[in-house]
């Protein structure tokens, strides 16, 4: 009897493993983290400038440029909003992948601070530290804009 039913479950391991390759391949596919992954890099290359809410400053100004050879340099500017007390200027480059939809782009060498992005019709949305899209009233001022 328990031979009978190892082979039962053996004889079915083997058919559901012989029939997903294809499956699996496909899966793999579909999470490319190459750049190149979108169809037109002129659609998405370029500068995207914009201020996104502070918790203790006024405000942090945003200038990501996303080049065509998969690398990004990305400046912010904490608003310091204090007389007396001076704007925090921070610098990161680097390489960017995409996930397999083409729609959300990570920069690497960055793990302190969010340092993902949905792209949309032309702009780039911040999401969280979590890469989670912000809600909330504040949420439209995640946005960044393609500069011409």
């Amino acid at each position: 009897m328990n031979r009978t039913i190892l082979a039962i479950v053996v004889g079915f391991l083997a058919i559901s493993c012989g029939q997903n390759p294809k499956k699996i391949a496909d899966t793999n596919a579909a999470v490319s983290t190459d750049h190149t992954s979108r169809k037109d890099a002129a659609e998405y290359t370029g500068t995207y400038i914009g201020t996104v809410p502070c918790a203790d400053c006024d405000g942090i100004e945003v200038n990501l440029r996303i080049k065509t050879d998969g690398e990004y340099k990305l400046k912010t500017r904490h608003i310091a909003g204090k007389e007396g007390v001076d704007d925090i200027h921070s610098e990161y480059d680097g390489k960017y992948i995409w996930d397999g939809a083409g729609r959300t782009l990570t920069l690497e060498n960055i793990s302190a601070r969010p340092n993902k992005y949905l792209y949309s019709d032309g702009t780039l949305i911040q999401l969280d530290i979590n890469g989670n899209r912000i809600k909330g009233p504040l949420a439209d001022r995640y946005i960044l804009k393609k500069q011409p």
